[in-house]
């Protein structure tokens, strides 16, 4: 008798679960149908070609071909679409999502006049959102072999990708974090320090509040309301350059980078010939530039020790001005 008991216990438990499931799983479908005639979250519209959802018992595996995204009523009327687009949920924990990005994504937005359009094939990705639509919690993205083309022209492939979002302590935060392994920059932005950063890692603070108005409009709104980017350690590595920052960054009133670093330094030599040759130092300077800068190193055991200052337009390592900032837009 009590040998029926535990079965019947079992079967139910069994039963149960496969009704939640499949009620889990018909609720999910059911949401995925509704975006595609009415607005979503944002004022997203959602398309694809085909829905799939398995991986019963013990997750939700929702896989959609050719899904599109269109945010039709926002400036410059962003779209997002991919080959195909994998996510992962557990029934009991709808808070926590898992992506699989493999594959190519397409962002197309409407900026100056023009359509402009972002490309980014993706060998192998992942990514994982923890939160509730709308208010996220944290956001991590880890990429390998991907490569990012801007209006089908090559822009630049890395190993390895990782981003890492969550909101800061106050209100209008974002801390940050990033790191890329073994780029490939194409073009090669000067000859000086070739193609090939071997990597990069930035920790810091995004500040201030983000509208949906068209993109320079709404930088310049970052700006006014006093947006900028600290940066708690910015570390780079590309040929002989060695180089390790920390300060805060904002926009000025032409929408350029402005704002003072705390750099160090080894192989500055290298940023001196990446300046000369992409025109941004003149060459007749280039001989004070490396004697004021090189007897500070000196003192430094090695080390330039010197702040980074990027003001009105203009890119100063410590008192050597050594190339010129263009608006973002």
């Amino acid at each position: 008798m009590r040998l029926i008991v535990i079965v019947a216990a079992v079967v139910l438990a069994i039963v149960a679960w496969t009704g939640f499931w499949f009620y889990a799983a018909d609720r999910v479908e059911r949401t995925l149908q509704t975006w595609t005639t009415d607005a979503g979250a944002g004022g997203a519209v959602l398309s694809y070609d085909g829905l799939k959802i398995d991986g019963y018992p013990f997750r939700l595996q929702v896989r959609l071909t050719a899904p599109r995204v269109t945010w039709p009523v926002r400036p410059g009327r962003p779209e997002w679409q991919a080959e195909q687009l994998a996510a992962i949920v557990h029934p009991w924990n709808y808070r926590h999502i898992i992506f699989d990005l493999a594959g190519g994504h397409r962002l197309a937005v409407d900026l100056q006049g023009r359509r402009r359009q972002l490309t980014l094939e993706i060998g192998e990705g992942l990514a994982s959102f923890l939160g509730d639509p709308g208010r996220p919690e944290r956001l991590s993205i880890d990429l390998r072999e991907a490569a990012l083309s801007l209006d089908d022209a090559p822009v630049v492939e890395a190993a390895r990708v990782q981003l890492h979002l969550r909101p800061g302590r106050e209100d209008g935060q974002i801390d940050l974090a990033a790191s890329f392994s073994n780029a490939m920059l194409q073009p090669p932005p000067t000859p000086a320090l070739g193609t090939a950063p071997a990597g990069a890692e930035v920790q810091g603070t995004f500040s201030g509040p983000l509208s949906d108005a068209a993109l320079p409009e709404a930088l310049a709104q970052w700006r006014d309301a006093g947006g900028s980017l600290e940066l708690q350690r910015l570390q780079l590595e590309w040929g002989e350059l060695n180089a390790s920052l920390k300060g805060a960054l904002a926009l000025d009133p032409a929408l350029r980078p402005a704002g003072t670093l705390t750099a160090r330094i080894r192989g500055h030599e290298e940023l001196l010939d990446a300046a000369v040759a992409s025109g941004q130092l003149p060459a007749d300077m280039a001989p004070a530039a490396r004697t004021a800068l090189g007897l500070l190193a000196v003192a430094g055991g090695g080390v330039l020790a010197v702040p980074l200052t990027l003001q009105d337009g203009r890119v100063y390592l410590g008192p050597v001005q050594i190339g010129r900032l263009r608006p973002l837009l």
